[in-house]
Order: structure tokens, then C-alpha cells, then sequence
């Protein structure tokens, strides 16, 4: 009974999307405090998926890598792709971001992966093109927004817990 109302909380809140807007506990509201509106849940990830990243796929590939890590509640290899990420001269903004998160335990490191994802979506609107092929997924229940190249949902900031939490909209909506 928990996990189907797990599942339907999951599945039922569309992702924010617009520049002024907060989220309100699993629901993001624009500046006048009115539900936003976003890809319906269920959004397959070819839909929305996009081509990334030309010279930038280095960082971002070990971005990944620690979602990835992340979602199968390993902070160890999370915090290992973390470092190579902080210590990549093409990683920009990202590399300040994520250093500190290496040295954290799971769960804190979750939390502050949340900020690297957005930046990390920034970094992909930013260098188009290139062979990587990854979506942006919207978790109400985090919430957070992160970045991964399957078309299953791999949720980072629940990983076991929670791991098809998530649902996929375009990059564009992260802000």
C-alpha cells in the first residue's frame, strides 16, 4: 500500500518549468503561487532526450557516473567520479560544485548533488551537439532534477529507496 502511494505521489506532480517559480514541498509553483505546468508523467526519454556534448563530454560524462553511482546507493564511486569531475580544467562551473561533495557521506552528498544538476544542465545547453545522448528527470518526491543517459529512470537522490521516482522532461525546463 505504501510503495502505490509512493508511486503515485512519484508519478503524479509535473515537473517545475519558468524562471520564477518555487517548490513547495513536492510542488513548484510559479510567482503567483499557481501549479506549473510541464511534460505529462510518462514522457518517454527519446522524446526528450538531446545530443551532448562535442569537447565537454569529458565532465560531464563523470557527472554521470556519479548519478549513476548515486542510484545504486554507492557513495564511495559517487565521490570517486566527483573528484575527477572537480579536478577536469573543462569542467567550468561544475568542478567547484562537486569537490566539496566528494568528501561527504550519501545522503548529504545527495542533497548537494541537487545544485551540481542544475549546473550540470546549464553545461549541456551550453555545448550541444557531440555523441552523448542523456534527458533531464524531475523527482517531486526530492525534489530535484538531474541528467542520465538511460531510458530508465535511475532515480540518484533515493537510489533504492525510490529508484524509478522520476519523470523525464526537456532540458530546457531545468532551471
Amino acid at each position: 500500500m505504501i510503495l502505490l502511494l509512493l508511486t503515485l505521489a512519484c508519478a503524479g506532480d509535473p515537473p517545475p518549468s519558468g524562471k520564477d517559480m518555487v517548490v513547495v514541498g513536492d510542488q513548484a509553483l510559479d510567482a503567483q503561487g499557481k501549479p506549473v505546468a510541464a511534460a505529462p508523467a510518462g514522457t518517454p526519454f527519446d522524446a526528450v532526450a538531446v545530443s551532448c556534448c562535442g569537447a565537454g563530454q569529458e565532465p560531464l560524462a563523470a557527472y554521470l557516473r556519479a548519478a549513476d553511482a548515486l542510484s545504486k546507493d554507492d557513495a564511495a564511486t559517487a565521490a570517486t567520479a566527483l573528484r575527477e569531475l572537480a579536478a577536469h580544467p573543462e569542467a567550468g562551473a561544475l568542478g567547484p560544485l562537486a569537490e566539496p561533495l566528494a568528501a561527504m557521506e550519501l545522503k548529504p552528498m545527495r542533497e548537494g548533488f541537487k545544485a551540481l544538476s542544475v549546473q550540470a544542465a546549464a553545461f549541456a545547453r551550453a555545448n550541444p551537439g557531440g555523441t552523448l545522448k542523456l534527458a533531464a528527470v524531475w523527482c517531486p518526491m526530492a525534489p530535484g532534477w538531474w541528467l542520465q543517459t538511460g531510458s530508465q529512470v535511475d532515480n540518484p537522490y533515493h537510489g533504492s529507496e525510490m529508484l524509478r521516482c522520476g519523470s523525464f522532461v526537456a532540458l530546457d525546463d531545468v532551471k
